[in-house]
């Protein structure tokens, strides 16, 4: 949905600021400039709130996109000394740079995993530090500990799956980086 009308998508299409984009029975994938991919699992819904790509420090974190419902996964490239992107959920705020993270919140708690190398969570007035092979199921009120993920998740369909397209997609950025800076600074391939 972008303004009133939502809009059946087909085919790439740009994405603005405001953005709301669910999805029924299907998957979708978001190309979020050259710092990362977000893939929509079936019955989804977020926000998009920032498409603008300035990944620029900043005094406060403020989310690039929400999880309204269902499961995502998010994996990025974004170099440490920028600020990261930041998902929001009802009981959480993510920030990931380099890694991959699955989210899920479909209804009580918002469960956090981390994939590959780590993000940190902020939640009910504490602050953690996932790393690779940890997850946190976050609720209101709840005493939160990361625990590690069980060995069996790897290999369920999702996961197993966005584990795979990681590596495609971390090749396909790369490429994207290295024709910007060619262009850059004028280099022709």
């Amino acid at each position: 949905q972008q303004g009133n009308t939502w809009e059946q998508v087909i085919s790439q299409q740009e994405l603005t600021n405001g953005a709301y984009i669910r999805t029924g029975d299907g998957q979708a994938t978001i190309l979020y400039h050259e710092y990362g991919v977000i893939r929509l699992d079936e019955d989804t819904t977020i926000v998009l709130h920032d498409t603008s790509g300035s990944l620029k420090p900043a005094r406060e974190q403020l989310p690039t996109l929400s999880l309204i419902e269902g499961r995502l996964w998010y994996v990025g490239f974004v170099p440490v000394d920028l600020r990261g992107v930041t998902i929001d959920t009802q009981d959480a705020q993510i920030t990931v740079h380099e890694g991959s993270v699955s989210l899920t919140h479909k209804q009580e708690p918002t469960l956090i995993e981390v994939l590959d190398r780590r993000a940190n969570v902020v939640t009910n007035g504490s602050q953690f530090t996932l790393i690779e092979g940890e997850q946190l199921s976050v609720q209101p009120g709840a005493n939160l500990s990361p625990r590690p993920i069980l060995a069996a998740t790897y290999t369920e369909s999702w996961y197993d799956e966005n584990l795979k397209k990681d590596g495609f997609h971390r090749q396909e950025i790369a490429t994207k980086q290295r024709q910007r800076l060619a262009s850059q600074a004028g280099i022709l391939p």
